[in-house]
């Protein structure tokens, strides 16, 4: 800021070179590391200097307010931008014009990992994606309501990100695909102003700095599956390939995942009924119509027997339906009645019978629903003694004995909670809601035993992994996340979802993940870090071959694999 550029060793912080400059608005080495780009601050005109000696080599001034520009990936040439002129190539050793690439009167580009294609904006009203080699235009859309003031590329070119400012302080962050500008995904979380943004070249993460510096991981697994539709649940059925989720026309139709379109083995007699749940030894199903006033509708008891869906009850209920939840044996079901979830009731799934009313004194309103302690008792989230937001209003853990439907114990949250899930044993059940937190808590005293930050926004839905101590949570920041409960490592995270993440399930085998949201196509992935073998055990000799257990799905992972 002060009219002189300096060049630092990294591995001492020596300083290498030092000379006299104007005022900096950008710098920019070339990729082999012998050319730097500078960018006055008045932004009219910009110098590249011999980064061995500090001399300048050329200067560059175009029409208008801009002058910009960046190297081409082979250092070879400089893309020059400006707002009242084409783009430009130029010799990055004198500055010649090399050709005029297209007529884009630009605010920002980003120039294609590859070097063959440029991403342009002039600020607020379009996007282009041009080739270098003859200027053709490959995609061009009408940009956002806003001025987009970065554009970054992923390491493998494949997408782009833009980066702007939005009138209320938030950073309106978005990813693209750089082949047809098809908008991916939106980024949340970022706020305040930003100086500058930029992808790291390895593992593929994106920094934005500024008032509020945040990192984003870009390089989520891709799904294995998308299963068209509008769903907001999700429930795999006895078999990693047995799921029910969306289909064409349907919100919860049983299908068989194969390669291509899944086959349709069941649905349900409308495509409104997507209240699901099934029984932790997979023998039931129960599924029902979410109606949220007091008219009479039917629940159906399904059972697998392998080949064939066999209805085996019809539960005729009167009133609003918000969730259900069979126990471990499919013997008992427990659902959220009443006028917008203000009730509970315990039936036998069979006859219809309410072998016990559960007490519910004080409270109000009923979230989520699980069974523990192998099904001998219920544990759920309710509203206590006024509605959320009023005073007075107590967020309850409620724990009931599923015999005699009296409440055992309950305990207090200071902050919204939403989602519930129980441990595959019964002895532990995590909660989460709008304070970002997971806690885990002890099924027979409510008590937490560990608490983690798991997202940027409030945490929609949950699911415990049937064998290993991992969980996935999902979060209206539109993100999935793996967790490893042991360690307390993130393992994973999936984004793609454009809609509030609503329900998460993993296949009885565990290598599978689902994530229905509300209006939005259903995502199953195989993600690597529930699909890697156990190390071998190691030989006797006391020599181990540690390249043998650098996977494809270790990489995929950590990036480089060490």
């Amino acid at each position: 800021g002060e009219g002189r550029i300096a060049i630092h060793s990294l591995q001492d912080g020596k300083k290498l070179l030092e000379w006299a400059a104007p005022i900096t608005y950008r710098l920019e080495f070339s990729p082999d590391g012998k050319l730097l780009l500078q960018v006055e601050r008045t932004s009219r005109l910009f110098t590249v200097w011999d980064a061995a000696t500090g001399q300048p080599r050329w200067k560059h001034e175009q029409e208008g307010k801009q002058s910009l520009g960046s190297f081409t990936p082979d250092s070879q040439q400089v893309v020059a931008y400006g707002t009242k002129d084409n783009v430009r190539l130029l010799n990055a050793q004198d500055g010649t014009l090399v050709r005029s690439v297209a007529n884009v009167a630009s605010h920002n580009i980003a120039v294609r990992p590859d070097g063959k294609m440029i991403v342009a904006s002039n600020g607020g009203e379009w996007i282009k994606g041009v080739f270098l080699q003859d200027g053709k235009v490959a995609f061009e859309f009408r940009a956002p309501n806003h001025n987009i003031d970065r554009f970054i590329f992923t390491p493998d070119g494949a997408r782009f990100v833009t980066v702007a400012l939005l009138p209320d302080g938030r950073q309106a962050i978005q990813l693209w695909d750089a082949n047809t500008g098809a908008p991916l995904q939106s980024l949340l979380g970022g706020s305040g102003s930003f100086r500058d943004a930029g992808m790291h070249p390895l593992s593929g993460e994106l920094l934005v700095a500024g008032t509020n510096s945040r990192v984003w991981d870009l390089t989520g697994t891709p799904e294995k599956w998308i299963l068209n539709g509008v769903s907001s649940s999700i429930a795999f059925w006895g078999s990693d390939d047995v799921v029910f989720a969306a289909a064409p026309g349907q919100n919860a139709a049983l299908q068989k995942l194969q390669p291509g379109t899944p086959e349709l083995l069941w649905k349900p007699p409308s495509s409104a009924w997507n209240l699901l749940s099934v029984s932790a030894d997979g023998r039931f199903a129960a599924i029902g119509y979410p109606r949220l006033v007091n008219e009479v509708h039917e629940l159906f008891l399904l059972r697998n027997p392998g080949a064939h869906t066999e209805k085996v009850a019809v539960l005729n209920h009167a009133g609003g339906l918000t969730q259900l939840r069979l126990s471990p044996t499919g013997d008992r079901l427990a659902a959220i009645t009443g006028y917008y979830g203000n009730d509970v009731a315990l039936y036998n799934p069979v006859t219809g019978q309410q072998p016990v009313k559960l007490e519910r004194k004080d409270m109000r309103k009923f979230w989520k629903l699980g069974w523990v302690s192998g099904g001998t008792q219920l544990v759920g989230l309710a509203l206590a003694k006024a509605d959320r937001g009023n005073p007075g209003s107590e967020e309850w853990i409620v724990l009931w004995d599923a015999a005699t439907g009296k409440v055992v114990q309950t305990a207090t949250n200071r902050t919204p909670m939403d989602v519930l899930v129980v441990s595959p044993d019964g002895r532990r059940f995590a909660e989460a809601g709008t304070d970002k937190m997971v806690r885990i808590r002890d099924a027979a005293t409510l008590a937490v035993q560990h608490e983690f930050r798991a997202h940027d926004g409030p945490i929609t839905a949950l699911a415990w992994h049937p064998s290993k101590p991992i969980m996935a949570t999902a979060s209206a920041d539109l993100s999935v996340k793996l967790w490893n409960l042991e360690t307390g490592r993130r393992l994973e995270e999936f984004r793609g979802m454009v809609t509030t993440p609503s329900e998460l399930a993993f296949s009885p085998s565990g290598k599978r993940l689902g994530c229905a949201a509300f209006g939005n196509p259903t995502r199953i992935w195989e993600p690597p870090s529930l699909n890697e073998q156990p190390a071998t055990a190691k030989p006797a000799d006391g020599w181990e071959d540690l390249m043998a257990q650098l996977t494809r799905a270790a990489v995929v992972r950590t990036g480089n694999g060490w």
